[in-house]
């Protein structure tokens, strides 16, 4: 009885290892998407100038210049992601990824 309770013991903490491992693999690869997919805001401002303005930098989709500041993986990430609050597009990402 205490191999079979041993058993199941070692089981259930290597379902939780690979389902631990995927989260961390899956968190990584999206980052690396996100971060391969979207420009810094150098690289946004170089590609549309016409962005910065006198009262700071506006979305290219629709000239909104509310635009929320997101952290990837929460509220406390140093990896920000800038999204358009008016059309939703995501426009560019911080240095820090």
């Amino acid at each position: 009885m205490d191999f079979l309770t041993n058993v199941f013991h070692t089981l259930i903490i290597l379902v939780g290892l690979g389902y631990l491992a995927r989260r961390v693999y899956l968190n990584l690869t999206e980052a690396s998407r996100v971060a391969k997919s979207t420009q810094t805001l150098a690289e946004y401002l170089k590609k549309y100038p016409q962005c910065r303005t006198t009262r700071g930098t506006q979305c290219v989709v629709c000239n909104s210049m509310s635009i929320k500041n997101w952290g990837f993986d929460g509220p406390n990430d140093e990896r920000r992601v800038f999204i358009c609050n008016q059309c939703n597009t995501r426009l560019y990402r911080s240095e820090h990824w």
